[in-house]
């Protein structure tokens, strides 16, 4: 097993649910599986 780290980000609408998707979407490849989340830090534009 590869064990790869992978930051996200968005400034798009809904930031917090543009992340969850991508979170989702990362879990949903095959072969793979999301093993730990940090926490999520909301920074000024």
């Amino acid at each position: 097993m590869t064990l790869v780290y992978i930051a996200l980000g968005s400034n798009l609408a809904s930031p917090l649910e543009q992340v969850q998707a991508a979170i989702r979407a990362l879990g949903d490849i095959p072969h793979s599986r999301v093993v730990n989340v940090s926490s999520f830090y909301r920074t000024p534009p």
